[in-house]
């Protein structure tokens, strides 16, 4: 989980001070970059559009912009930029998820079309990251730094700033499948917004960004996703601890770890943000934080999940995704009547969880499970689905690729990637337009902290005679 081994040759020399300057006179970003960064800040913050419905899913514009992504990815994915990310598993993924797609197609338990539009879903969200890395290639680093800085930024305010207006100022803007009583922002629902806000938290953590950090939190806790205020507590306890050792392992060896000035400005942030949260108090607890701890109060998640299995003990095992729906979605009334006033989010989500598993009944279905699309939109549970849509094969080649994010990455983006995997217990978060985006985005960035540029680059001002390092050698 150290930002150690896997660099390229020549990164002293693409580090070095003289190259960097070289590299900051007279940058511009071409057509192509521009193009890139607009559309990732589109499918971060902008309207989801739909453009023509298909079976259980739909095409929607940002399909068109991820094809266009993908177009660029597929004409200048060199190998140079595929050795800054390395292998990230993806195709053994998709390639899984086709197979299933056939298999479940030729079982006639779903339709062609939304089987391969489900298939390639994580395929789409992933040309995320190459672009981003073509288009971080030609950056000089600080230049980089500042860029990415600003456009997390404007995602931050922009998402958070919408979900104050909804659940503090009772607006119902922005593109929520749900209501505006716990705040969803620019995102497709409230679970996304908490998954995007404890990404960024990790993120501006790192860069000691802590208004954007309590922003972060403060987003959190408006969309009260209990599941990603657990993520965020474990993401930034990793975090600190991880920050701690080698400073205590510094003193040890006589170091200084903070100059004086460093020290003053920390001891002035504390103290201005300990008086803020003392005259906040009364707010923080009573609009802000006190709704989500009533939320996390009302969880019951064992008792959940035995109302849901003795709702579905005697259920018939589902054949098709038609069936499923109609007893998943359609039934979801009778569910709630029996409720009796309990945690009737995690009801529902066990109660589909109950039938989605009973209809794996036959060994059969093991290997390759019942079919991309099968559960509908919504499992409520990322590795449920993933077992239920493709099996054993898909769910072994989605740990090969979750195992690829903690692999030479630095701490702040295994934090992140942690956020992501406990999110997925009961989210959807893998197949989640926003989330994955911001993740694979953040993953170009953390590969970037290791591996700056592309040693492409570096060789092409060699050859030009344009390298300030080799004039001053």
């Amino acid at each position: 989980m150290t930002a150690t081994g896997g660099a390229l040759p020549s990164q002293a020399i693409r580090q070095s001070a003289p190259v960097r300057r070289y590299a900051d006179k007279g940058f511009r970003a071409n057509a192509v970059e521009l193009y890139v960064w607009g559309s990732i800040l589109w499918l971060l913050i902008g309207p989801r559009l739909e453009i023509v419905r298909i079976a259980d899913s739909s095409i929607r514009f940002e399909d068109l912009i991820l094809a266009s992504l993908a177009a660029i990815a597929v004409a200048k994915w060199t190998r140079a930029r595929r050795q800054i990310v390395g292998p990230t598993g993806m195709l053994l993924v998709v390639l899984v998820g086709m197979a299933a797609c056939i298999s479940g197609i030729l079982m006639s338990r779903i339709s062609p079309a939304s089987g391969l539009l489900f298939a390639l879903r994580p395929l789409e969200y992933w040309f995320v990251l190459p672009c981003a890395v073509i288009a971080m290639d030609r950056m000089p680093l600080e230049f980089r730094q500042r860029w990415l800085t600003s456009l997390l930024l404007v995602v931050t305010v922009a998402q958070v700033g919408v979900c104050a207006l909804q659940y503090l100022g009772g607006f119902s803007i922005g593109f929520s499948k749900f209501s505006y009583e716990r705040g969803a922002g620019l995102a497709a629902g409230p679970y996304e917004l908490g998954a995007i806000c404890a990404l960024l938290a990790c993120y501006w953590l790192h860069r000691e960004r802590y208004g954007l950090f309590v922003l972060s939190l403060a987003g959190i806790a408006m969309s009260q996703s209990r599941i990603s205020l657990a993520a965020v507590v474990v993401a930034v306890s990793f975090l600190l601890i991880r920050r701690l050792k080698p400073r205590a392992r510094d003193r040890r060896q006589g170091s200084i770890m903070k100059s004086k000035e460093v020290r003053s400005v920390s001891t002035i942030v504390v103290t201005l943000g300990t008086i803020g949260v003392i005259l906040l108090w009364p707010f923080l607890t009573s609009d802000l934080a006190g709704p989500a701890f009533e939320r996390i109060g009302t969880t019951s998640i064992l008792s959940s999940w035995t109302s849901a299995d003795s709702l579905t003990r005697s259920m018939n095992s589902i054949s098709s995704s038609a069936e499923y729906t109609q007893v998943a979605y359609e039934g979801v009334g009778n569910v709630l009547s029996n409720n009796g006033g309990g945690d009737a989010s995690n009801l529902i989500r066990f109660y589909r969880w109950h039938i989605l598993l009973n209809s794996m009944s036959v060994p059969l279905d093991l290997p390759l499970g019942l079919g991309p699309s099968f559960p509908g939109p919504s499992v409520d549970g990322a590795f449920l689905r993933i077992f239920v849509e493709t099996g054993i094969l898909g769910s072994l080649a989605w740990l090969a690729l979750f195992r690829r994010w903690f692999r030479s990455v630095p701490n702040w983006f295994a934090a992140a990637a942690v956020t992501v995997l406990i999110g997925s217990i009961f989210i959807d978060l893998t197949f989640a337009l926003r989330p994955m985006v911001l993740l694979w985005l953040l993953f170009a960035i953390a590969k970037f902290e290791i591996q700056p540029a592309s040693l492409a680059n570096i060789k092409d001002e060699i050859a030009s005679g344009q390298s300030t390092y080799l004039r001053a050698k």
